[in-house]
Order: C-alpha cells, then sequence, then structure tokens
C-alpha cells in the first residue's frame, strides 16, 4: 500500500507540477551560489590582507633599517680611536 502511495504521489509530481525537479534544480543553483560567495569572500581577505601588507611596507620610511638597527645599551658608549680623542696631539 505504501508503495503505490509513493507511486502515486511521484506520477502526480512527474506529471502535473514538477516540484522535485524544481526544488533540486533550486537547491543545486543555491548551493553553487554559496560555493562562490564563499570562495569570493576568502580572496577578498587575500587581497585586502596584501594590500594592508604592501601599503604598510611602502610607508616605511629610507632610513627604516638604520632605525630598527640595535642601538647600545645605556652606559655605554662606541669605542674610539685615542687618536681621534685628541686630534692636536
Amino acid at each position: 500500500m505504501l508503495i503505490g502511495v509513493a507511486g502515486g504521489a511521484t506520477l502526480v509530481d512527474r506529471a502535473a507540477a514538477g516540484y522535485t525537479a524544481d526544488w533540486m534544480r533550486y537547491m543545486t543553483t543555491a548551493s553553487l551560489i554559496n560555493r562562490a560567495l564563499v570562495k569570493f569572500e576568502f580572496d577578498w581577505n587575500e587581497l585586502e590582507w596584501i594590500s594592508a601588507l604592501s601599503a604598510r611596507i611602502l610607508e616605511r620610511p629610507d632610513n627604516a633599517r638604520a632605525e630598527n638597527r640595535r642601538k647600545p645599551s645605556a652606559g655605554t658608549e662606541p669605542l674610539t680611536s685615542p687618536s681621534s680623542e685628541n686630534p692636536g696631539q
């Protein structure tokens, strides 16, 4: 009996309305759109990250390397030769 009811429902669906095929087409399209949206969001985030990184690099001053060099600690002075301290002697 249940097989007959299922067969009748399938026959009505295919002959009259086609709801099942339309629903499957709708779900397939929704899935493809969602997949494209997720890919777009990941690509967008990656491009924003690259853009921010490159802008940061371009905004650095030319002497950024000199500023980032290790500075001597407090209380230490650079070594100088004796002749440079007293040039007149």
